[in-house]
């Protein structure tokens, strides 16, 4: 088998075609890059994402710590939220072991209704009591203002919360006094000042805490956006309020008191813009957005319990000088976020990961001009793939691509290194867009090259020779999601066979295939589901589980044909006619209840795992079997049935191929024990072959298919024949024993 491309199109220099066909794909190519569509926004993700869990090294400098309000916390203190008096007493306890700044990342809108005076004006307003706190402290009566007093003048930030759409503020927050915002000075790269808020995200208003606490301590938001696919990867530090005023994150804000400064600075160059806090920078998009470096998994900082901090079981060493974040992690309080590291991060930990990369300069930026660069990477790499694929030896053009896609990934993971975002995906996409079109180009070329061959000589010399020209290129009810085995079934050739019946005898022969068919399902624990035409959909374990669903729903359809068997006689006889059945099961997730319009509902299953099993039903006429199932249900099935590999599949909408399989009861495995045996040894040579990329294997294979041919005509052993003989006329390197699944 020749080892390298087509030849044609360089030894006559008809390049003209290669250069169009990489030209239409750099172009698409640059179309997509403007438009960035969801599919490679989320392959950008993932590379990104596969960047920082390589970098994650656990590693981060000793200046911050989390105090969390843990189940331990909540077991020995009570329920959640706390009198305000009692996280006055943590912050105290905080302070007075020396800790430099306290955040807390929690809202304080509310009113605390565990105060004094909130409790004796519930018993006056709905119980008729009167009480008297006429010897009782003002300051002891109001649990907010006992807070603020602790507060105040005081290293400490309590958090807010943006509001981008007016009507999402709750009520109890509209119309409340905005806090005081940072300074804040935009400069550009030449010293000329520029206006931040044109570029800043713009709330209408925020959600902040009570006003004597917003008076009494620094106030920084906790927004945390989710990207499109639900995670957390960059976080706004810098936003503008309707009003004129400035906020900078929680994180940011705990930043500027330890470092006690009270303004930062905004400035913009060529590469993008940085905020200046003293002597600490932090790049951050046009937007105000940080992208987070997490350092690792939950708990990658230090944490405390916040109940042993209030019982004082705690070293204070483990808070002197440091930055204490107090958030909390006790399940049900939402605080979860998940990043690209972790599915249940605490949301407290983002605000440690982001002050910590500030002071330890491990920070990451994503260039301005980061969509030029990858139009010219594209540009660039179309330009080499051109003499790659387009000219080159297959060795050289495939030691070349991998050569220019692995370059910009191992250029993109050492920028990634050094704190610079650059993807590499728009390159390794030219790639792998160029080599496909152009490959398949050349072939195009040489195939066209020889029909006009065969079509010249074939006037002139015999068949056998036009073949060596050629070859030589020489011229619940509820909806829920489970597990379930979906089969589906259907009658080959029905609509031609009841073209000879009346519309009578075709309801007829309906009726009396469906009963014994529907009755096995019903008898096996499966589900009926629907009929479609001569279709049956069943599925098995839902509405209740059906241990061992599986098998029970593979020993239905086998014994589906075995009545289909003893129902034909009586077909013949009353019809004239036969029928032949084919099933498709295949065993997976899906989602199944009462779905339908308010009047009219069905019990029924959607989703992949139903479209699976309807494909694989539709293999049967293909693969001239009675029973196809996946591989899921196939390993599931337990003593007595004989599994038969038919192929591997690449489907739609499925990454992983498909194994596919038929099923046999032991006693008709027993009958085909030759047949069996025969292929499964040809099977055998077929994926060594491709594995192995070896021509004597292949031979072997396409000999044991012939023999198989032969001795038993089918279209699965054909489809195998012409599978090993499509092999031999192409580069080892593109075999496969995937088959790509195109439609039912």
């Amino acid at each position: 088998m020749n080892a390298s491309f087509p030849a044609s199109d360089v030894r006559t220099g008809r390049n003209l075609p290669l250069l169009l066909a990489a030209l239409a794909t750099a172009l698409l190519l640059l179309l997509l890059c403007t438009l960035n569509p969801p599919l490679v926004r989320q392959l950008n993700l993932k590379l990104y994402d596969a960047f920082l869990s390589a970098s994650a090294d656990g590693i981060h400098a000793d200046v911050t710590a989390i105090v969390d309000v843990d189940e331990k916390s909540l077991r020995e203190q009570g329920q959640w939220p706390w009198p305000r008096y009692r996280l006055a007493r943590l912050v105290q306890t905080l302070l007075d072991a020396g800790a430099g700044v306290v955040a807390l990342d929690i809202m304080f809108s509310e009113k605390d209704r565990t105060s004094l005076d909130a409790v004796l004006d519930g018993l006056r307003r709905e119980g008729g009591i009167t009480a008297s706190l006429a010897d009782v402290p003002e300051n002891l009566r109001d649990n907010d203002l006992l807070l603020a007093q602790t507060l105040r003048g005081k290293p400490v930030a309590l958090g807010a919360y943006l509001v981008f759409r007016e009507e999402d503020a709750p009520l109890y927050a509209r119309g409340n006094p905005l806090p005081r915002g940072v300074g804040l000075a935009a400069t550009d790269a030449s010293g000329d000042g520029f206006s931040a808020e044109e570029n800043l995200f713009a709330a209408r208003s925020m959600v902040t805490p009570l006003p004597e606490l917003s008076d009494a301590a620094a106030i920084g938001f906790i927004n945390a956006p989710l990207d499109e696919d639900g995670l957390i990867r960059r976080v706004p530090v810098l936003a503008h309020v309707e009003g004129g005023k400035n906020y900078v994150n929680l994180s940011l804000r705990a930043l500027m008191l330890h470092l006690k400064k009270r303004n930062l600075k905004l400035v913009k160059d060529a590469d993008g813009m940085r905020i200046h806090v003293g002597g600490v920078s932090v790049p951050v998009t046009p937007h105000g957005n940080m992208l987070v470096p997490w350092r690792g998994p939950a708990r990658t900082f230090p944490y405390l319990s916040a109940g042993d901090v209030l019982a004082g079981r705690f070293d204070p060493e483990a808070v002197r000088g440091r930055i204490i974040f107090v958030g909390t992690s006790a399940a049900g309080q939402v605080d979860i976020r998940p990043t690209p590291l972790e599915s249940h991060l605490p949301g407290v930990e983002t605000h440690a990961t982001i002050v910590d990369a500030a002071l330890s300069g491990r920070t990451l930026e994503e260039l301005s001009w980061a969509p030029a660069l990858n139009m010219g990477c594209i540009a660039l790499a179309s330009l080499l793939c051109l003499p790659l694929f387009g000219l080159s030896r297959l060795s050289v053009a495939t030691a070349g691509g991998l050569t220019l896609a692995g370059g910009a990934y191992a250029a993109s993971r050492y920028l990634f290194g050094t704190g610079l975002w650059v993807s590499p995906l728009w390159t390794m996409l030219a790639v792998g867009a160029q080599a496909i079109v152009l490959t398949a180009a050349r072939f195009w070329l040489a195939e066209k090259d020889k029909r006009r061959i065969r079509n010249i000589f074939s006037h002139y010399v015999s068949p056998e020779v036009v073949a060596r020209i050629v070859d030589r290129g020489e011229a619940s009810l509820r909806g829920e999601q489970r597990e379930l085995t979906v089969m589906f079934t259907d009658l080959r050739g029905f609509t031609s066979l009841s073209e000879k019946l009346t519309p009578e005898q075709v309801v007829s022969l309906l009726n009396r295939y469906f009963t014994p068919m529907t009755a096995l399902v019903r008898e096996s624990g499966g589900t009926l589901d629907k009929f479609i035409g001569d279709a049956l959909m069943a599925f098995w374990n839902a509405p209740l589980d059906v241990p061992g669903h599986p098998e029970k729903a593979v020993r239905a359809a086998l014994a589906m044909q075995r009545s289909l068997t003893g129902l034909n006689a009586e077909l013949q006889r009353d019809f004239g006619l036969t029928l032949r059945m084919g099933a498709g099961i295949h065993t997976g997730l899906a989602h199944v209840g009462n779905m339908g319009s308010d009047d009219l509902t069905n019990y029924t299953a959607v989703g992949d795992t139903v479209n699976l099993a309807s494909r694989l039903e539709g293999l049967c006429s293909r693969y001239g079997v009675t029973l196809v199932t996946s591989g899921e249900t196939a390993s599931r099935c337990g003593e007595g049935l004989v599994l038969r590999e038919l192929a591997r599949l690449r489907v739609k909408g499925r990454v992983e191929p498909v194994d596919v399989f038929t099923v046999l009861a032991e006693e008709e495995a027993e009958v085909q024990k030759q047949l069996l045996a025969d292929w499964k040894e040809a099977l055998r040579f077929y994926r060594a072959a491709v594995a192995q990329r070896d021509a004597a294997l292949l031979s072997q294979a396409a000999g044991a298919f012939a023999a198989l041919c032969a001795a038993y005509p089918g279209p699965l052993h054909q489809a195998y024949a012409d599978a090993c003989a499509d092999m031999r006329t192409r580069p080892a390197d593109t075999w496969s024993d995937v088959w790509t699944l195109t439609g039912k």
